[in-house]
């Protein structure tokens, strides 16, 4: 009951306080709470009591006209060309902070492979040596988290800016042009980041077809391959954002916080099980049983960053 109030409260916040609004406003208080009760005695859960009777309650600016306000609507703001440009290169800057950061973790993970696969190869009993691949791995980790917070602190005065904006139509053809011009490089840079997605595990699969003692190192390998290709789709992708948000292609002032996690659910589905069946197969036809278990936090490093890595990229 105390969230229906509450909104209540903020509904009639923005009208006068005038003896008739306050009179409205204690009515449909008794009505809300009356409702309330009544869909609780009907079964209902607390949610759905409070849900309905929220959205039985009505669009406020119709109450307003109702009463003879004038309903005031936030007029758009017109980008100066100085501000365009500015977007424009700090959000290029964005995308490359940001890919820096990710490929970071990437190869954090990569160096962390590698030492322990030169480790286990050349059968040194050194406990230092065992987990030396640890300190570079926090380190990296350490410096990409501190990346991520200062490319978003950067970005944090144009969130602001690119609120209830237009542009003009001389900005729209620029930017027009300018975004079919650099879509053709990104589309080059795509196709070498797919490229290397592909050859990445093959070249996994075939160092542990050769000699599975060096897995650990082809993982290395991989994990490195795999670090360029997402700097390229970052730091090309974040340009292409920025295009669209201008040109208001997409509904970009108001983010769907379902569709990120469509997308964060979409590739959970895909990673995790990828992972298990490379666990699998490093152990039961590798025998890589001492070593493979590391897939598993560093699958759950990698897609934590990439799902922190998502959500900051979908507020701006």
């Amino acid at each position: 009951m105390d969230t229906i109030m509450s909104y209540l409260e903020t509904m009639f916040a923005k009208l006068p306080k005038t003896p008739e609004v306050e009179q409205i406003k204690q009515e449909l208080s008794m009505n809300m709470e009356e409702k309330y009760h009544e869909l609780i005695n009907l079964g209902k859960t607390e949610n759905e009591a409070i849900g309905t009777v929220i959205s039985e309650f009505g669009n406020i600016d119709e109450l307003m006209e109702e009463l003879g306000y004038a309903v005031e609507e936030e007029a758009e703001r017109a980008l100066s060309d100085q501000e365009v440009n500015d977007f424009l290169a700090e959000n290029k800057h964005f995308g490359k902070m940001i890919g820096i950061g990710v490929s970071l973790i990437l190869l954090a993970a990569s160096i962390f492979m590698l030492i322990n696969g030169v480790v286990s190869v050349m059968e040194i009993e050194n406990r230092l040596l065992n987990i030396a691949g640890l300190i570079p791995l926090l380190l990296m980790v350490a410096v990409a988290v501190a990346i991520f917070i200062v490319a978003d602190h950067r970005m944090e005065p144009f969130k602001a800016m690119l609120h209830n904006y237009q542009i003009t139509p001389n900005q729209r053809y620029r930017l027009e042009q300018e975004a079919n011009e650099f879509r053709s490089d990104q589309l080059k840079a795509v196709v070498i980041g797919v490229v290397l997605c592909i050859v990445a595990p093959l070249v996994l699969i075939i160092i542990s077809v050769v000699d599975g003692a060096y897995a650990s190192i082809g993982v290395s390998i991989l994990l490195g391959l795999i670090a360029i290709a997402i700097f390229l789709f970052i730091y090309y992708g974040e340009q292409d954002s920025a295009y669209k948000k201008l040109l208001q292609e997409q509904n970009y002032q108001k983010p769907n916080a379902d569709e990120e996690d469509k997308v964060v659910g979409a590739v959970a589905a895909f990673v995790w099980p990828l992972a298990v069946a490379i666990f699998l197969i490093t152990g039961f036809i590798f025998n890589q049983w001492h070593i493979n278990w590391l897939i598993f936090p560093i699958t759950g490093l990698l897609f934590g960053g990439f799902a922190a890595v998502r959500s900051i990229m979908s507020e701006d």
